[in-house]
């Protein structure tokens, strides 16, 4: 659909005129489209304009500036479509200049005409640019099968032709179809006015949402969560082209979009919620929020004569008042545990933060926050002791002997308490003591401290109950000394070094453990020494009589690989022009000590900076002598040595209508990065400047093309020839007996075919032909002058002769029946003929046709025609010369019989291994026709209207019934390719790592592709679904490629 054009959308000022109807945009607007015609008939189609401000097509501003066509024709040179104004000035979009029979059962055609003084735009077809002005059979090339677009200026006449009469009324496509077996059909056309002021093509419908309630709830209410369903009628607007929103209002002003109705987020207020449908092309063109405006300032500038957009709103719209909630009351408070506490008639008698919610009218509840805690029976534990004199006193109870005792309090809160008192009553006692200790540790007894080895006795005055206690003590004290030999630092070389303790004790045995967290032991590590192989920091633990000491090493390591850099001094692509490349690695890096080595063809191999004169990969192996450590970088050198292709175009010649050509060098490859040079090598004269790809030439002669690729500096020619043609043509035309015209001759034939010098020419007849304009040979029906113009058009040159052809016209009865008669898949043929046709010796009888068929004999009064159309009997007296025509219509009685299909076309994935074919939508006669499915070999795959394949195929559907067949053809595809896995060379993994990086980075790469690395040997370290995993451990590894496009996988 098409808008009018848009005026900017200021509310201050909209009309306030009544609404007005909407206009239809065409044929099938008007629903008189689409409009199927018939073989070998003229029919015509209309619609009509009402409401156009601009009623004048004679004023400037107004006209016709376009006209689109969509349609289809199963014999398309046959078809002649005219457009008729109001006023009756006509002006044929289509039609032929010459005459073809180019059967285009399968083609459509949605096209726009446009004014002459407009340039036109032509479907290109097969690479054939189609003439600018519509003609059924373009002379380079035929319209094919398919679906052409594209705009035409009209066949005969222009658009222009228009500009007279009103623009209101009737518009009409005469629809002239001369084919005697094919028909087609007009799905649409629409006129497009300059000014289409005072209608809008405009298919909104917001529907209705009358039958919706209004809304009364609080803020953040479940009910202000609206799912609104808009009421339609029988046609619903295509989403394709029609959005659909919510206009929020409040306050008389415009304030949100919303496609989400949910009103829990807005504040306190009152809210209109009305539907908006709109042309998705017009969403820029919606009133912005903030605006000043409601729902029936919308409605009146839609419906007004200059709406702002394309849309349609509904004005009866939801109301939703919103009241704000009262303020929370919190609450805070302590019971004991069996006590409760309500609010209202809830009840609480456990800790915690608790929300309620008191009813209230409106839709808005009071809220109450509590936070509660419930205090449990206090339980204190009492485990002491007390000498044998003494006593325990808890609250009021005294307690003299040892045992357990419960007692009963009540603590600050007024809850209970209760006091549980384990008791000892202690008697003098004496303790011996053995105790082993570490160097540094310190026993006590009492407040005296002990640190060395012996045996000591130490009487306490007093324990902690003030009780007599005589301690024996027999103490020994372990000692340990630890050192480590410092060790040697690891390199590439020396990859491997031995740590070894000095250890000693006073007591015990000695035991040994070796830690790292960094480093890497590779011997027992309980033993004084052991090997390591890694740097980092190792730990020892010596042990005596459960005593430990500790001590720690630094392992070094200088094993920094070089990095090796392979680069080159200069280009790295050998040319016609570059013969040898220098590889560079001296910006590798590393130790100050770094030999080289390059492989293959080099000059010198142990250089940094050799030559070479071949493409290929070459790697350099860089080595720091100092510590053995290595690195390889590799770099490929490519060559380039492919001549540009030099084509000079076609051999053309010179003729006096062009005196003066272009050659065409644009067919060389590659375009855009050669260059041009053009000499003449035989005679012949190049116009300057002779570098361009289509040079001038003015003589005859041989011209050199050389083309040099810019890029490797190589060349090619070629040659092409140029002629002169300056062919004329003499015209004769020949008059073949006879030569009179009466009422047997009712033509009289002109040759001009015994003309000289005709190749490559074009005919022209002067005067009233009736058949064979364009020819050599032309029929006239009428006596007078006639001239022949003859044409050569690579020449351009012309002749002219004439002739005079003269006339002498100094009548039997045709009845070909009266019917009805008709044919029908069942009724193959009828008898046609009446009794009034008159009969005699001197009496001949001809049967003819022009969309029917007819079966033989048909030179007699009577025939059978085997299909319908319009039949003629011609009676002709053979002594006077005259004749007698008469017509009867065998009516088509054909039951209806067409094949149709889901989908026309398939696709078979390693995920969708079979497609149905589904002729379901088919139309047959009551009681059904046969059915049948063929592949493209021709073989009966199916008898049913719907079944499955797995093969890609083009499938017809055949149905039959009686004579009469239909077809409709689907085609399934298969998948192009499988995805391409590719798990790289073998490797090796690295001596000091044990680890090695695999390369499957030549698989198919994309967006598209999973990868799956798995070990059928070995260890996946990380990155198992990227082309570049890390491995650990030799082994073998498998790699799968999945292509999610298609859903095909391969290892």
């Amino acid at each position: 659909m098409r808008l009018i054009p848009l005026l900017i959308f200021v509310f201050s000022i909209l009309s306030t005129a009544p609404p007005a109807s909407g206009q239809n945009c065409g044929c099938a607007d008007d629903e008189n489209c689409p409009f199927a015609f018939t073989p070998n008939t003229t029919t015509t189609v209309c619609y009509e304009f009402q409401d156009a401000f601009n009623n004048d097509l004679a004023d400037p501003a107004q006209g016709v500036c376009g006209v689109s066509l969509y349609f289809e024709d199963d014999q398309i040179g046959a078809l002649q479509l005219t457009l008729t104004s109001p006023n009756g000035t006509s002006v044929q979009l289509t039609g032929t200049t010459g005459n073809c029979n180019n059967w285009t059962p399968l083609s459509a055609w949605d096209i726009l005409f446009v004014p002459c003084s407009e340039m036109c735009a032509p479907d290109t077809i097969n690479g054939c640019e189609l003439p600018c002005t519509f003609d059924n059979c373009p002379v380079d090339c035929l319209w094919p099968n398919a679906f052409m677009s594209g705009t035409y200026l009209p066949f005969s006449g222009c658009l222009e032709d228009f500009n007279t009469g009103p623009v209101n009324g009737q518009w009409c496509l005469e629809i002239e179809n001369t084919a005697q077996f094919q028909g087609g059909t007009i799905f649409d056309f629409e006129v497009i006015l300059c000014d289409q002021s005072g209608f809008m093509c405009c298919d909104a419908d917001a529907g209705s949402l009358a039958f919706q309630p209004d809304v009364d709830a609080c803020e953040g209410d479940s009910a202000l969560q609206l799912t609104p369903q808009p009421l339609y009628g029988a046609v619903v607007p295509d989403t394709a082209l029609y959005g659909y929103t919510y206009t929020v209002f409040s306050n008389g002003n415009l304030i949100a979009y919303d496609t989400m109705t949910d009103f829990r987020t807005y504040t306190a207020g009152t809210y209109q919620l009305c539907g908006l449908s709109f042309l998705l092309d017009d969403s820029l063109q919606l009133p912005p929020t903030g605006s000043a405006i409601s729902a029936v300032d919308i409605y009146n500038d839609l419906y007004g004569p200059a709406p702002s957009f394309c849309g349609d709103i509904d004005t009866n719209c939801i109301v939703i008042n919103i009241a704000a909630p009262p303020p929370v009351v919190a609450l805070m408070d302590t019971i004991c545990a069996g006590e409760e506490f309500f609010i209202g008639t809830t009840l609480y008698n456990t800790t915690g933060f608790f929300i309620d919610t008191i009813q209230s009218a409106g839709g808005c509840d009071s809220i109450v926050h509590l936070d509660l805690t419930v205090l449990q029976p206090d339980t204190t534990l009492i485990d002491t002791s007390i000498c044998n004199d003494e006593m325990y006193i808890v609250g009021a109870d005294t307690f003299l002997v040892s045992g357990q005792y419960e007692v009963l309090l009540e603590n600050q809160f007024g809850c209970d308490s209760l006091v549980l008192l384990d008791l000892q009553v202690l008697m003098p006692f004496e303790t011996n003591l053995t105790e082993i200790i570490c160097l540094g540790d310190t026993i006590w007894v009492g407040s005296v401290p002990y640190t060395q080895t012996g045996v000591f006795s130490d009487t306490l005055l007093t324990t902690l109950h003030h009780c007599d206690s005589v301690v024996h003590l027999d103490l020994t004290v372990v000692e340990i000394s630890l050192s480590i030999d410092p060790p040697q630092t690891l390199t590439c070389l020396t990859t491997q070094t031995t740590l070894t303790a000095n250890a000693a004790t006073s007591s015990g045995t000695l035991t040994y453990q070796w830690t790292t967290l960094d480093g890497n032991i590779t011997s027992p590590a309980n033993a004084a020494s052991v090997q390591v192989d890694q740097p980092g920091m190792y730990y020892l633990s010596v042990t005596a009589a459960n005593c430990t000491v500790e001590d720690s090493v630094m392992v070094e390591q200088s094993a920094q690989d070089p990095v090796a850099v392979a680069l080159t001094s200069g280009p790295d692509v050998l040319t016609c022009t570059v013969t040898s490349v220098q590889l560079d690695a001296s910006s590798s890096s590393g130790g100050p000590n770094l030999s080289f080595l390059w492989s293959g063809n080099v000059s010198d191999p142990g250089s940094p900076a050799p030559t070479v004169t071949e493409p290929g990969i070459y790697q350099v192996l860089v080595t720091d002598t100092d510590n053995g450590c290595t690195d390889t970088d590799v770099i490929e050198i490519t060559e380039n040595i492919t001549p540009p292709v030099a084509n000079a175009g076609a051999d053309t010649s010179l003729s006096c209508f062009e005196p003066a050509i272009f050659l065409n060098g644009s067919a060389s490859a590659p375009m855009g990065n050669i260059s041009f040079q053009w000499e003449a090598v035989s005679s012949g004269n190049i116009i300057p400047p002779a570098n361009v790809p289509n040079p001038g030439v003015d003589e005859a002669g041989v011209y050199q093309l050389t083309v040099t690729d810019l890029t490797n500096g190589c060349t090619d020619t070629d040659l092409v020839g140029v002629s002169n043609n300056m062919s004329t043509p003499m015209t004769l035309i020949d008059v073949a007996p006879p030569s009179i015209l009466n009422c047997v001759v009712d033509t009289v034939f002109l040759d001009g075919s015994n003309s000289q010098n005709i190749q490559n020419v074009t005919f022209e007849w002067i005067g009233n032909i009736a058949l064979g304009q364009g020819t050599p040979v032309a029929a006239v029906t009428q006596a007078g002058t006639y001239s022949l113009a003859i044409a050569n058009t690579q020449t351009g040159c012309a002749d002219t002769a004439t002739v005079e052809v003269f006339a002498n016209y100094d009548t039997p009865v045709a009845d070909a029946g009266i019917g009805p008669d008709a044919i029908s898949c069942l009724n193959t043929s009828e008898d046609i003929g009446g009794i009034g046709t008159t009969i005699g010796a001197n009496v001949e009888h001809q049967w003819t046709t022009t969309n029917g068929m007819l079966t033989p004999p048909i030179d007699g009064p009577f025939a059978v025609a085997t299909a319908p159309g319009l039949y003629y009997l011609t009676v002709t007296n053979t002594l006077s010369g005259c004749t007698a025509i008469d017509s009867v219509v065998v009516d088509d009685a054909t039951e209806t019989l067409e094949a149709h299909v889901v989908e026309q076309t398939g696709e078979l994935t390693c995920d969708e291994t079979t497609f149905l074919l589904d002729g379901s939508p088919s139309v047959m006669p009551p009681g059904g026709a046969g059915i049948s499915w063929y592949n493209s070999a021709g073989e009966l795959v199916a008898s049913q209207l719907s079944f499955e394949t797995n093969d890609p195929d083009s499938f017809w559907l055949v149905l039959t019934f009686g004579a009469c067949t239909d077809s409709a053809l689907v085609t399934v595809t298969g998948i192009d390719s499988l995805p391409f896995a590719d798990a790289g060379p073998d490797g090796f993994v690295d001596c000091n790592t044990g680890q090695a990086i695999l390369n499957g980075t030549n698989s198919d790469t994309g967006p598209n592709f999973i990868y799956q690395w798995t070990a059928i040997q070995g260890q996946i370290i990380s990155n198992e679904t990227t082309p570049s995993p890390t491995v650990q451990g030799v082994g073998e590894y498998e790699l799968e490629v999945t292509d999610n496009l298609t859903g095909c996988t391969v290892t």
